[in-house]
C-alpha cells in the first residue's frame, strides 16, 4: 500500500484488495462521522436524461443538506474526450451535498483501471481509446478510496466500487453501530447488480439495510420501482418514492439531517 496522495484538495487513500483488513481499518477511519449513518448513493451517469439530472440536483442535495452522515458514492467525474464537457451523473451529487453539509464525510470509491496519469491538472483513472469519454478523479470530494489489486495491478471493471462500498458500510454497522441507507437513482446494469445484491443481504430487522428507489429517475430503478409485485417482496426494508417526496421519505425512515 502506498502512502496517501493529495490532488486538488482530495485525500486519495490507496486500498489494496490483497490487504483487506488493513485497508478496511483505514477506510473506516476515513469514513467515520458523528451521525452514525452511512448512505450509499448509486445510479447512473450516461443513462440519466437532462431532466433527470436537473431533478436530481433539486431533490437529492436538499434532502441531505445539513446532515452529519457518511456519504459514499463513485469518486469519479466523466468528461467527453472531444471538448472536456462534464457528463453530469450521480457522482456529481456527492460534492454538492458536502458543500451544504459541513459535518458530513463524503467518500468516493474508485476502482483504478490503469496507472494514474496527471494530464492538464486532472488525474485520469480510465482512458480507453474506443470510448468518447475519459474518467478522472473527482476534484471536489473529501476522500477517495483508490481500489487496486496491488500497487502494480489495477482492476478490470467497476463492480468493485459498490462491493467495496458495501464492505465499508458493513464494517461501520458491525464495528460502529451505524445505520445504513442505499439510495438508487437511475442507472443501468451495474446499478441493477448492486440493487439486487443489497436487497438479498441478510440483516437484523432492528437495523435493516434500507433501500430507497427514486421511481421517476429513469433506467433500471424506474423499471423495478414500477413492479409492485417485486417491491412487495422486500416490505420492511424497501421504500419507493418520487424525487419530490424524497426528503419526506427519508424523514419517515428516521434518516433526518441535523435540524
Amino acid at each position: 500500500m502506498k502512502s496517501p496522495l493529495t490532488h486538488a484538495g482530495v485525500h486519495i487513500l490507496p486500498c489494496s484488495l490483497q490487504m483487506g483488513e488493513v485497508s478496511r481499518r483505514l477506510a473506516i477511519r476515513a469514513a467515520s462521522t458523528r451521525g452514525k449513518v452511512a448512505v450509499r448513493i448509486g445510479g447512473g451517469v450516461r443513462s440519466l436524461s437532462s431532466s433527470a439530472v436537473a431533478m436530481m440536483n433539486k431533490t437529492i442535495v436538499p434532502a441531505f443538506a445539513g446532515c452529519d452522515f457518511t456519504l459514499i458514492a463513485g469518486g469519479t467525474r466523466t468528461e467527453l474526450r472531444l471538448d472536456g464537457a462534464i457528463l453530469p451523473g450521480i457522482t456529481e451529487v456527492l460534492p454538492l451535498i458536502g458543500a451544504v453539509s459541513p459535518l458530513a464525510k463524503t467518500v468516493g470509491v474508485i476502482p483504478r483501471q490503469t496507472d494514474l496519469r496527471l494530464v492538464h491538472g486532472r488525474l485520469i483513472v480510465a482512458d480507453k481509446p474506443q470510448n468518447d469519454h475519459i474518467t478522472i478523479v473527482h476534484p471536489d470530494l473529501n476522500t477517495c478510496l483508490l481500489l487496486q489489486y496491488s500497487v502494480d495491478k489495477g482492476l478490470d471493471g467497476w463492480d468493485a466500487e459498490w462491493l467495496t462500498a458495501l464492505d465499508l458500510m458493513e464494517a461501520l454497522r458491525l464495528d460502529g453501530g451505524y445505520r445504513t441507507l442505499h439510495l438508487f437513482y437511475g442507472g443501468g446494469k451495474t446499478t441493477e447488480r448492486e440493487l439486487l445484491h443489497v436487497l438479498n443481504l441478510s440483516h437484523s430487522p432492528a437495523n435493516p439495510w434500507w433501500v430507497v428507489l427514486v421511481a421517476d429517475s429513469g433506467g433500471v430503478v424506474s423499471q423495478y420501482a414500477a413492479d409492485k409485485s417485486w417491491c412487495s417482496q422486500f416490505a420492511g426494508r424497501l421504500a419507493v418514492c418520487g424525487a419530490s417526496e424524497l426528503s419526506t421519505t427519508l424523514r419517515s425512515l428516521g434518516f433526518n439531517p441535523l435540524p
